[in-house]
């Protein structure tokens, strides 16, 4: 299971990264062609905002992974080890249950836009390609609270 945990990550991880790498590279050919060449790239902008709302949605999930969301803790600090082990795996249970509940309705969503044919603007993709980062990124989410749920259980880490 910790093969597949790390295996999801590092994908994770080289997505967001490709993903950067190529609207930096966009946005800073559509700089030289405007200001250079008086002429810009159309679809540059739009598949820039399209890229990044995939690396938000992945990089939550990254973040879940590596445990570095922001957290509340005053009550942890009074708590025995025990305890922080129990309200550790309540929140991640909590946590998994809200991104399925959040990754069923964008799935709706994101499969209602791909019924309706939508395309964007300039890139002429289908809208449901840039939807779909919501229940992607859900998914992933909730993977990574489930095995961190299953290693609080094993182990009692958090």
């Amino acid at each position: 299971m910790m093969r597949t945990f790390s295996a999801i990550s590092k994908m994770e991880g080289w997505l967001i990264g490709l993903l950067l790498i190529a609207v930096t590279g966009v946005l800073f050919l559509n700089v030289v062609m405007r200001f250079v060449f008086n002429n810009s790239l159309g679809w540059a902008e739009e598949f820039s905002r399209y890229s990044i709302v995939w690396v938000t949605m992945i990089g939550a999930s990254l973040c879940v992974s590596r445990g570095s969301h922001i957290a509340i803790d005053p009550l942890s600090r009074f708590l025995p080890e025990r305890g922080k082990r129990l309200l550790n795996l309540a929140v991640m249970l909590f946590c998994l249950g809200a991104c399925l509940v959040f990754c069923y309705y964008a799935w709706g969503i994101t499969e209602k836009i791909g019924r309706l044919g939508q395309r964007s603007a300039t890139l002429n993709i289908p809208m449901a390609y840039v939807y779909a980062a919501m229940p992607v990124g859900f998914a992933l989410m909730s993977l990574h609270f489930l095995f961190a749920a299953v290693a609080v259980l094993r182990k009692g880490d958090a």
